[in-house]
């Protein structure tokens, strides 16, 4: 669990009841034969960078480092961990459950400078060996350009006015995200969140109620420059480090 390792309970418990998802019968609009915007915190699985990869006592980056890595990757990371942002030429990306029709992803995607409010102008690619869509600032002029100590949104939409898979089926949103992105907030809706017992689904509603308190804003940044809530698969926000960074391999 990846991103469960954070020091705040609230993350653990929020883990905890994104597990759920991986129990119960409830379902959801997040069919497995659907190409899916992939939203998974227990597994580290996210769009990057995020913000939720953050030691919130300490306000720096908490990547995760694993011994599969190689040691340039985890002296990489552990450089970043000193850091409270992402550097300016950071790599945005979201991954997906699977292939996409390339022709359908320009205008699918959205990066958001959340002081402004304003759109970045982006170049949009296709990672197969990752399967992940990337998003690249164009830097056509200054405004283009990720800013030191700024903060922005990105996210992706499908189903029927965004991205779409090979066979034409919109791109759909992991059934975590599909809950919070509601605009209803879940702790007055206990019974639509997954859970065994009545408990488990009050304690989970509670959780991920305080994640859609986070999430919200995010989303109404996408609607602003003109997103459907309900065509949103995925979204997230991070920061620019004001602090020289170089890496050395």
């Amino acid at each position: 669990m990846l991103f469960c390792r954070q020091k705040t309970i609230s993350l653990t418990l929020f883990c905890s009841s994104i597990a759920l998802f991986g129990c119960t019968d409830v379902a959801l609009d997040a069919p497995r034969e659907r190409v899916r915007a992939i939203w998974d915190p227990t597994s580290g699985q996210l769009p990057t960078p995020t913000d939720l990869a953050r030691d919130t006592q300490t306000g720096r980056l908490d990547l995760p480092i694993s011994d599969q890595m190689s040691p340039a990757q985890q002296g990489f990371r552990r450089t970043m961990n000193t850091l409270q942002g992402y550097p300016v030429n950071t790599t945005i990306s979201l991954p997906l459950s699977g292939p996409l029709d390339l022709s359908t992803l320009p205008g699918s995607v959205a990066l958001v400078h959340e002081g402004s409010g304003r759109r970045l102008d982006t170049s949009l690619g296709w990672d197969d060996a990752r399967g992940r869509v990337v998003v690249t600032p164009t830097a056509r002029d200054a405004s283009d350009r990720l800013e030191p100590g700024a903060s922005y949104t990105f996210g992706m939409w499908g189903y029927s006015g965004g991205a779409k898979d090979t066979r034409g089926q919109g791109v759909i949103a992991d059934a975590a995200f599909y809950l919070v992105r509601s605009p209803e907030d879940l702790r007055d809706h206990p019974w639509s969140v997954p859970g065994q017992t009545r408990q488990e689904r009050a304690e989970a509603a509670q959780t991920l109620g305080q994640v859609q308190q986070s999430l919200g804003p995010m989303v109404a940044r996408l609607e602003q420059v003109g997103v459907l809530r309900e065509e949103v698969a995925v979204a997230a926000s991070f920061s620019v480090t004001d602090a020289p960074f170089v890496w050395f391999d």
